[in-house]
């Protein structure tokens, strides 16, 4: 019990390859999963800058109409008086 040495079991040549595959597999599924992330991650920052880009646009335009708005109406007060 105390004094024996342990038997190490030999792995073949099957035992092998299929640990060598599951390895390749395991490789496999971790750069699949960085590439879906980094993917989902572009595709956020390019909605992002978009939707950013789109607000600046929405308010030049807002506020050029609002500027002539109020330039309109302060030109036709000035007729009234």
């Amino acid at each position: 019990m105390f004094g024996k040495k342990k038997r190490h079991a030999q792995i073949d040549k099957d035992q092998l390859e299929l640990i060598e595959y599951a390895q390749g597999r395991i490789r496999q599924k971790k750069r699949l999963r960085t590439h879906v992330l980094l993917f989902f991650i572009g595709g956020l920052f390019l909605f992002l800058i978009n939707n950013i880009c789109l607000l600046y646009s929405y308010s030049q335009v807002t506020s050029k109409f609002h500027s002539t708005l109020i330039e309109g109406v302060s030109n036709k007060l000035i007729y009234l008086f």
